[in-house]
């Protein structure tokens, strides 16, 4: 693990944290370690064979990010939340790397700061 995965992952579990409105479980994917897991396999920093392929891991991760987002939109939310949260979702659907996530955790984490 570097300290880039480390940052990211942490990003990624605040959203998750931010959104279940929770404490640090894996349960609904607040842990930084899926992120973390992610992008090392991905660098080839990784060859831990029980966690799955990269892909794997991307479409795990991705039904974490979708469930935060669920969440959020479940809220009472202004109109451009509810827009930039609804765009985030498309953006979800068609993401295929950590990159492509960590961009939607990032806008995600902006377009949801009243939550914090």
């Amino acid at each position: 693990m570097n300290s880039d995965s480390y940052q990211k992952g942490a990003m990624y579990e605040a959203f998750i944290r931010r959104a279940h409105q929770s404490v640090k479980t894996s349960s609904n994917g607040a842990d930084s370690s899926f992120m973390q897991n992610l992008i090392d396999m991905e660098s080839g920093r990784s060859n831990v064979k029980h966690l799955g392929s990269a892909d794997k891991q991307v479409e795990k991760v991705k039904g974490y990010i979708d469930k935060a987002l669920d969440k959020f939109l479940s809220k009472k939310l202004t109109d451009e939340e509810r827009q930039q949260l609804t765009i985030l979702k498309m953006r979800t659907e068609r993401a295929y790397s950590s990159a492509d996530l960590m961009g939607v955790v990032n806008a995600g984490l902006e377009a949801t700061q009243r939550f914090r």
